[in-house]
């Protein structure tokens, strides 16, 4: 797995769910000892006319993007400061069925995870 194909996966199938689990927790809070102000924005987001509606779902996609994109600074090395890591690193290591391996994301080389994921 490239690094290219490692972002598109997180496009294709990381962001879609997050986006859905956003709009479901937010139309229906899940657990049984929903706070009164969960259930308020419930009953405010499910009150919405379908414009309203369409663009906090698309809110909800930039906010989900954005996440995704900070994880990626982090693990690309340019986001946290090496204080906050105890003075180690984070790579990312891809394992093939082969077993192969492919660094993913390692804050000493130059192509970045999330200068892929911003192009678009």
């Amino acid at each position: 797995m490239t690094k290219t194909e490692f972002v598109q996966f997180l496009r294709d199938h990381a962001a879609p769910g997050l986006h859905a689990a956003a709009c479901r927790a937010l139309e229906a809070p899940p657990g049984r000892d929903v706070s009164p102000e969960r259930r308020a924005r419930a009953a405010w987001c499910n009150g919405l006319p379908p414009q309203e509606r369409a663009h906090l779902e698309a809110a909800l996609r930039d906010a989900v993007d954005l996440s995704l994109f900070s994880i990626l600074c982090i693990l690309d090395g340019v986001e946290d400061s090496p204080a906050s890591l105890n003075g180690g690193k984070i790579t990312l290591l891809h394992v093939a069925e082969d077993g192969t391996e492919q660094v993913l994301a390692d804050p000493d080389e130059g192509e970045y995870l999330h200068e892929i994921f911003n192009t678009r």
